[in-house]
């Protein structure tokens, strides 16, 4: 299990499966995507394009890999320590 697996997992209420577009994990909150990550490099999460645009705009996301005028942002994982130094940055 991968460090952003681990970590989302254990959110109340959180359920995670495969993720069948391009493989990897998906996360799911009362039956709506959350977000997923793609063999754990790849993370996407869809937000109001308000706040997408904030991330984009600091330069903490990128538009989205497929779908850039969504609201869907992309983060690319480098290291253990790019999940540590975002795990409450979205929230």
């Amino acid at each position: 299990m991968n460090p952003i697996e681990s970590t989302v997992s254990e959110w109340p209420g959180v359920e995670v499966d495969s993720h069948d577009r391009g493989g990897g994990r998906e996360f799911t909150l009362a039956g709506r995507e959350i977000g997923h990550v793609h063999r754990g490099k790849l993370v996407d999460i869809p937000f109001a394009k308000q706040i997408r645009d904030i991330l984009l705009a600091e330069e903490r996301a990128e538009k989205h890999h497929v779908i850039p005028d969504s609201g869907w942002v992309s983060y690319r994982v480098q290291s253990d320590e790019d999940v540590e130094g975002q795990s409450g940055s979205f929230a």
